[in-house]
Formats: C-alpha cells, structure tokens, sequence
C-alpha cells in the first residue's frame, strides 16, 4: 500500500523502494534526514490523533546516532500529540563518548522528559522472583547469593534460573 504524499520519505525507507546508499543518504544528509523526521513525528501524530500511543524504545545505549537525533526530534516536538516516548538503557553501558551521551544532554537543555533510574531488586524482591519462576519456596540464603551474583537484575536472575534448572 502507498504513503499518503507527505509521507514519501518514510517509502523510500522500506526496502525495494530504494537502495541501501539511498537510504544511508536519507538518515545522513541534513535536510533530507529533517524531512525524514518530519515525516516519522507526521505519523506518530496522526496515529496518536486517533488513541493515546506508547512508543517503547528499549536498549538505547546500543542505538545508533540517526536514531538517536530521531528520537530527540520527536520528543522536543512543540506538536502535543498524545505520544509517550520511553526509552530505556543500561547506564553501565553508557561512556561520555556514547552519541546516548550526546542525545541525554540535549533533553535535558530542551528539558522535554524525565529521568527515572531504577535500582535492582532487594534480597526479597528476588525471592519473590525465584518462587514466581520455580514455583517453589528459596532455601536459606539463596536469594541473597542470588542477589549478590545478579546485583538484583531482574533478567540476570532468570538467566540464572534458567541456567541452574
């Protein structure tokens, strides 16, 4: 199915529309990469016009830049759509050099978002966890060993769990 006119730039996006440079001069090129953009902010409006949109962006510090200066365009967006951006990263991954470095300072000068940082489990949040996954009561000690090797990380337990069964 055809974009709608205005929305011709995100077409030669999808592959068979044009080629891999193409698309590289797209994201790249300055004026090309804000009529990109525009386009991208365009829909996400449009389909939030309709119901509230939650537009989840998980792994950001693996992200690269092109899609970094998106994610940055739409959120100091003046159009008040109702679009929540949220976007999640390990900040242990994260170095002054990280273009994620560059896209965080930026937010925060536009001051458009907040930032929530989340902790790992306690000792009996990851009890909680194991019984949840194993289904069975943790023994003596062993949510606290657990905790101690995962530093409460959620998926670091499970990948733990998963090993162990």
């Amino acid at each position: 199915r055809s974009l709608p006119e205005r929305f011709r730039d995100l077409e030669r996006l999808t592959p068979g529309q044009a080629s891999a440079s193409d698309r590289a001069d797209l994201v790249t090129e300055g004026a090309a990469r804000f009529r990109l953009f525009e386009a991208v902010r365009e829909v996400l409006s449009e389909a939030a016009g309709q119901r509230p949109l939650l537009l989840v962006l998980e792994d950001l510090h693996w992200a690269d830049k092109p899609t970094l200066l998106l994610l940055t365009h739409l959120a100091g967006s003046p159009d008040p759509a109702r679009l929540l951006l949220f976007g999640a990263y390990r900040e242990t991954e994260l170095r002054w050099s990280h273009a994620l470095a560059d896209a965080l300072a930026e937010l925060r000068r536009e001051r458009v978002g907040i930032r929530i940082p989340l902790g790992g489990l306690d000792d009996e949040e990851v009890a909680a966890l194991v019984r949840a996954w194993t289904g069975a009561e943790v023994r003596a000690g062993a949510a606290e060993e657990i905790h101690r090797r995962t530093e409460g990380n959620p998926f670091f337990v499970e990948e733990l769990l998963s090993h162990l069964e």
